[in-house]
C-alpha cells in the first residue's frame, strides 16, 4: 500500500513538473506573459517547501524548468525585465546545491548580471521612492538576485563559483548597486553580500579593488543609520587591511580621514572598532600619521580608553528596542553569553585603540602628543582587571598585550622624564621584561611573557599597585600641599635630617625630587652649616654634570627649612633590586 501511494505521488509529481515545463515553453513561443505567470504560480504552490530536487526520480523535469528559466529568460531576454515570479522560482530551485552548480557552470551568473544591470540602469532614478511601483518591483527583483548570489557563495563547494563570478563581471554590477541604491534594506543586503564574499575567500578583494567599491563605500559613510554605518565601516576596514589596498591609502582624501575620525564620537562599540581599524590602516605611512594627527584623532582615541564604560552594543540585526546600554566595567562577568559578548566587544574596541595609538606613535610628534595627553596613565589603567573573572578572558589578555606594546612604543621615544613613569609604575621584574622587549617591536608574541608575568601577580597586589604606583604617575592627581610653588605628591623617604618629596612645579607635569632639611637638625652652628651646604649645592649645580651624578637645580629656604630641588631618579630601590636577584637565583655582577 505504501509503495503504491509513493508511486502515485511520483507520477503526479512527474505530470505536474512536466506540465509546468510544457506550459512554460508554450507561453514563451506565444509570448503569453499571463500563461507564463500562471505556470510559475503553480510551480511555486506545489514546490515552495521542497529543497532537494535532484533526489527526485523525475529530477530531469525540474532541471528542464531550471534551464528554461536560465537560458530563455535570464540569458535570452535582450534588455527585457524578467518578472519577479521567475526570480522567486529560481530561488526555490537553487535551494538544491546540485542545481546551484548547474546554474553557475551553465552561465547563469551572466544572465543574473544582465538583469541586475537592466534593473539598475532603467529604474535607478526611482529606486529611492518606495511608493513608486516600478521602484518597488526593482527593489524586489534586486533582492531576489542578491539572495541567489548569497546561496551560490554559501553552498557551492570548493569555491567552484569563483571563476564564473569573476568572468561574468557581476562584481562590477554589485559595485554599481552600492552607488545607485538608496533603499536601506536592499543596501544592507548588498553590503552583507560583499562581506560574505570577502569572508569566504580573500580572492574577491582583488576584484573589488579593480572596481569603484572603496570610493562608493567612502560615500556611504555619509549615511547616518546604524546598520549602513556598521556594515560600510566593516567593509572599509577589511579592504584597507588587505595588502593590495596599500596603493589606495595614500590617495584617500583628508576629508575621508576626518570622516573616520568623526566616528570616534559615535557611541556604538562596533562602529568605533571599525572606524579605529580604518584609521590604523591609514596610519601605515608617515604622511598618513601626520594627517590623522591633524584630524584630532589622538585625544578622541585616548578619551575612548579613559571613559570607555558606556556604549551601545547593538549589532545591525538587533531590534532598536532590544539595544542594551549601560556600564559594563563594574559588572561581574556572568556565564551569560550576551554579557560576555559585551565584554568581548569592549575589549576588542579598546585593543583596536591601543594598536592604532602604537602605529601613530612611530611619528615622534604623535608620541609626544599621546604622552602629554596623559596617555601613559590612561593606557596603564587598562592593565588592571576589575576582578579575577575578567583576568581569565582571552580578549582581556589580548588587550593587555596591546597595552604593553603601545606603552613600549612610547617608552622607545626615550625621554628621561617619561621613562620615570614606567619605573614608578612597574615592579622590578616587570620593568626588566618591559625594557628587554626592545624598541618598536610589533610582533604581539613578544608581549606574551610580560603579560603572563603581570597576570601571575596576586589580585590583591595588583590592586595595591593600581592604588599606589599607578596613581603616582597620574599628572591629574591633586598635590597634598604646596611648598612655595611646588606641589607635593608623595614622600619618597625620610631620615634623621629631613625628608625627600616627589614634586612638580605649579602648571607643569615634570617631576622633581625636593629634599627638605630642618634647620634645627644642623646643630648649634646652623648658619655656618647652612652656608656650606648652599655653596656645595651651587658648585655641584654649576660644575658637576654627568649622567651618573644627580643634577641639582635650585636651593631655597622657606619657614626655617632648607629645600634642595634635584633631578628625580626613577626606578626601584637597591633593596628591590637585590631581592629580585635573590628570588631569580641570579648573581650580582659588576654590570649590575
Amino acid at each position: 500500500m505504501a509503495i503504491s501511494e509513493r508511486s502515485r505521488r511520483d507520477t503526479m509529481e512527474r505530470i505536474t513538473a512536466n506540465e509546468i515545463f510544457n506550459e512554460l515553453e508554450r507561453s514563451d513561443r506565444r509570448d503569453d506573459q499571463e500563461a507564463e505567470e500562471k505556470a510559475l504560480e503553480q510551480f511555486q504552490e506545489n514546490y515552495s517547501s521542497q529543497a532537494k530536487f535532484s533526489n527526485s526520480k523525475e529530477q530531469k523535469y525540474f532541471l528542464n524548468i531550471l534551464r528554461f528559466l536560465m537560458k530563455k529568460k535570464l540569458l535570452g531576454s535582450s534588455k527585457k525585465l524578467v518578472s519577479l515570479s521567475i526570480f522567486y522560482s529560481l530561488r526555490i530551485l537553487l535551494r538544491d546545491p546540485d542545481y546551484l552548480l548547474v546554474f553557475v557552470q551553465e552561465n547563469g551568473l551572466s544572465g543574473l548580471k544582465k538583469q541586475m544591470d537592466i534593473y539598475i540602469h532603467k529604474l535607478s532614478p526611482d529606486l529611492s521612492d518606495s511608493n513608486n511601483e516600478s521602484s518597488f518591483i526593482a527593489i524586489k527583483a534586486l533582492g531576489h538576485m542578491l539572495n541567489i548570489l548569497q546561496k551560490i557563495l554559501k553552498s557551492t563547494p570548493n569555491h567552484a563559483e569563483r571563476e564564473f563570478l569573476i568572468s561574468s563581471n557581476i562584481i562590477e554590477s554589485i559595485t554599481h548597486l552600492l552607488n545607485n541604491n538608496r533603499d536601506a534594506p536592499l543596501l544592507h543586503d548588498t553590503l552583507r553580500l560583499l562581506l560574505h564574499m570577502i569572508d569566504k575567500t580573500e580572492f574577491y578583494i582583488t576584484e573589488f579593488l579593480k572596481s569603484e567599491t572603496i570610493e562608493n563605500l567612502l560615500h556611504l559613510l555619509e549615511y547616518k543609520d546604524l546598520e549602513t554605518t556598521q556594515l560600510s565601516l566593516h567593509l572599509m576596514q577589511t579592504f584597507l587591511a588587505h595588502p593590495e589596498a596599500r596603493q589606495y591609502i595614500p590617495h584617500i582624501p583628508t576629508d575621508f580621514l576626518e570622516t573616520f575620525t568623526s566616528y570616534l564620537c559615535h557611541n556604538n562599540v562596533k562602529v568605533l572598532e571599525h572606524a579605529i581599524w580604518c584609521l590604523r590602516s591609514c596610519a601605515d605611512n608617515e604622511d598618513g600619521r601626520r594627517k590623522i594627527r591633524l584630524t584630532g584623532a589622538i585625544p578622541l582615541l585616548l578619551s575612548l580608553l579613559e571613559n570607555g564604560n558606556r556604549f551601545d552594543y547593538s549589532c545591525p540585526s538587533t531590534n532598536a528596542n532590544q539595544r542594551r546600554y549601560g556600564s559594563i566595567s563594574k559588572r561581574t562577568v556572568r556565564e551569560d553569553s550576551e554579557a560576555v559578548s559585551q565584554f568581548d566587544q569592549l575589549f576588542d574596541m579598546q585593543s583596536a585603540c591601543c594598536t592604532c595609538l602604537a602605529e601613530l606613535s612611530y611619528d615622534y610628534t604623535n608620541g609626544q602628543t599621546i604622552i602629554e595627553r596623559n596617555g601613559i596613565y590612561i593606557l596603564a589603567m587598562l592593565l588592571f582587571p576589575e576582578n579575577e573573572d575578567v583576568l581569565r578572558l582571552e580578549r582581556f589578555n589580548h588587550l593587555q598585550r596591546a597595552v604593553f606594546k603601545t606603552l613600549r612604543f612610547l617608552f622607545s621615544l626615550n625621554k628621561k622624564h617619561d621613562q620615570y613613569q614606567y619605573k614608578r609604575l612597574f615592579p622590578v621584574q616587570i620593568f626588566e621584561l618591559f625594557v628587554g622587549i626592545g624598541n618598536f617591536r610589533s610582533d604581539p608574541n613578544l608581549y606574551r611573557e610580560i603579560t603572563n608575568t603581570w597576570n601571575s601577580i596576586h589580585i590583591d597586589e595588583l590592586t595595591k599597585i593600581k592604588n599606589e604606583r599607578l596613581q603616582s604617575i597620574n599628572p591629574k592627581q591633586e598635590p597634598t600641599r604646596f611648598i612655595r610653588d611646588y606641589g607635593v605628591y608623595e614622600c619618597l623617604g625620610s631620615g634623621a635630617f629631613g625628608s625627600v618629596y616627589r614634586v612638580a612645579q605649579r602648571g607643569s607635569t615634570t617631576m622633581y625630587a625636593l629634599k627638605e632639611i630642618d634647620n634645627r637638625s644642623l646643630g648649634i652652628d646652623a648658619d655656618r652649616s647652612l652656608g656650606k651646604m648652599i655653596n656645595e649645592v651651587n658648585i655641584i649645580r654649576e660644575e658637576l654634570r654627568h649622567p651618573n651624578i644627580v643634577s641639582y637645580y635650585q636651593i631655597f629656604a622657606e619657614n626655617d627649612k632648607l629645600y634642595i630641588k634635584m633631578e628625580l631618579i626613577a626606578g626601584s630601590t637597591l633593596q628591590d633590586h637585590l631581592s629580585l636577584i635573590k628570588d631569580t637565583n641570579q648573581k650580582m655582577s659588576e654590570d649590575n
